[in-house]
C-alpha cells in the first residue's frame, strides 16, 4: 500500500475492475460431488440427531415356540405345511433331517400332513 489514503470514488471505481475467474473445466462434475457429499453428511446428521433422541426401532420381541406352532396350525393345508417344517428344521435340525430323507417335504406327494403336525406338536 502507498500509504496515502483513497477517495471514495478511486476505490469504488478499483472494485469494479475486480473479476472472478471464469469456471475452469470440470467446475459442473465438481458442483454435483459437492452436492452429494453435503447431502451425505445431513443424512448422517440427521441420523445422529434420531439415534440421540431414542427414536429407534423397538427391539423385535421373541414369540415363544407354542405361540408359533399355534400360529401355523390354523394356516390353509399348503402354508401349514411350510410354516411347520420350517419351525421343525428351526427347533430340530436331526430331527428335520430324519423327516426329509426319502422324501419330498414341501411337495402335496410327499411327508402326510398330520405327520409333520404330529411332530410340530412335539415342539411345544
Amino acid at each position: 500500500m502507498s500509504g496515502r489514503s483513497m477517495t471514495q470514488d478511486a476505490m469504488l471505481a478499483s472494485l469494479q475492475d475486480i473479476r472472478l475467474p471464469e469456471a475452469s473445466a470440470g467446475a459442473g462434475v465438481a458442483d454435483v460431488f459437492v452436492v452429494i457429499g453435503l447431502t451425505a453428511l445431513l443424512a448422517l446428521a440427521v441420523l445422529a440427531v434420531l439415534g440421540a433422541l431414542g427414536l429407534r426401532n423397538a427391539p423385535l420381541r421373541r414369540v415363544s415356540m407354542p405361540v408359533r406352532v399355534a400360529e401355523a396350525l390354523r394356516l390353509p393345508a399348503g402354508p401349514r405345511r411350510v410354516a411347520l417344517l420350517h419351525l421343525i428344521r428351526e427347533r430340530d435340525p436331526l430331527r428335520y433331517a430324519v423327516l426329509a430323507e426319502g422324501h419330498t417335504l414341501y411337495r402335496r406327494g410327499g411327508l402326510k400332513l398330520e405327520a409333520i403336525e404330529e411332530e410340530a406338536r412335539k415342539l411345544v
